[in-house]
């Protein structure tokens, strides 16, 4: 995925992507206070606020040159160049709980800091959206405020968030550059391979790993897993969240060569340990699921092991992938 300027052609499919006036408000808010939503619409709305400089319209689009997403970027104030926010935030809803969003937002993230001079972002989200609330949270936005907006289809509940870029870790660039593979790609990976390698800082000084079964969620963009309630693991995990995980494909080989063409996905993250028992019915459910297509096995897998089980969360902070050849 890839950012760029909006184009005047980009409004009439961004329209497409808003099926019902409930899913206008949701993502527009009151910019445009109008349904259906016309291209000429988005565009006329644009182009005044483009001229002062203060705007930022991006569309997001995949590896084939196709939207899928779209957003914008503004300074609220005239005289503050130290805050943008983002406002409709939307991604096409053929596509919507594969991480699009969150890869998205985090290439909005980098755009501000290699283009603009603010050291802070905020957005708002509606309370009842709950998958675009974890969805900003993945990426790095925490709560700052509540208020009450007045739309036209009712009362809704709005949460302000904000995240501080002078706070945000920068991460390495892949220095093979032509090597690297898409984040869909690195999606992909997760879902499709069983099990990867998590490491932690150990005990003395010695780095940690453990391999272990994943499940990835795609509707918040989160690693999970299960383990037991006591060990080194979670000796570790309580001294430092910070960890790694590392999963790897079985690769594959071209005619006539011997070497194993291979895709990794490393993910740099922050684990917590999950206690909410719905969560954690959902994660071992998911985890048995992908593992076993036998009702019966996992029914009693949740009646007899379930109470002794300790679950996982990896929330994504950086993630990268890329493919070798072993040749």
């Amino acid at each position: 995925m890839e950012l760029r300027e909006f184009r005047t052609e980009d409004a009439a499919r961004i329209c497409k992507w808003l099926r019902t006036e409930d899913e206008l408000y949701r993502w527009s808010a009151d910019r445009f206070n109008k349904y259906p939503l016309s291209a000429n619409d988005i565009v006329e709305n644009y182009g005044p606020q483009i001229e002062s400089g203060r705007f930022f319209p991006l569309t997001a689009i995949d590896e084939k040159g196709t939207e899928v997403g779209h957003f914008i970027i503004r300074y609220p104030r005239e005289d503050d160049d130290s805050s943008v926010r983002f406002g409709f935030v939307i991604v096409d809803p053929e596509i919507r709980g594969r991480g699009y969003g969150s890869q998205m937002l985090r290439l909005g993230i980098q755009y501000v800091k290699d283009h603009l001079d603010a050291t802070r972002i905020d957005l708002g989200v509606f309370e009842e959206n709950a998958a675009a609330r974890r969805c900003y949270e993945a990426v790095g936005f925490r709560e700052y405020g509540r208020r009450t907006c007045e739309m036209p289809i009712g009362t809704w509940n709005c949460i302000d968030m904000e995240m501080n870029l002078e706070e945000i870790i920068m991460f390495r660039d892949m220095r093979r550059i032509k090597q690297k593979i898409t984040q869909e790609e690195c999606i992909r990976i997760l879902k499709e391979q069983p099990r990867g390698v998590l490491s932690m800082f150990g005990e003395d000084g010695y780095p940690y790993g453990i391999p272990l079964d994943h499940w990835y969620s795609e509707e918040d963009d989160k690693v999970y897993f299960h383990c037991a309630k006591e060990g080194h693991k979670i000796d570790a995990l309580k001294v430092c969240d910070k960890v790694s995980y590392c999963v790897m494909d079985e690769g594959f080989r071209r005619e006539g060569e011997w070497a194993l063409n291979i895709r990794s996905v490393v993910i740099f993250g922050r684990i917590r340990i999950v206690e909410e028992d719905e969560k954690k019915r959902e994660i071992c459910t998911s985890l048995i699921r992908k593992m076993h297509d036998d009702e019966e096995y996992l029914q009693r897998e949740m009646t007899n092991a379930f109470p002794r089980v300790c679950c996982l969360e990896l929330t994504i902070d950086h993630m990268t992938g890329k493919m070798v050849n072993e040749s």
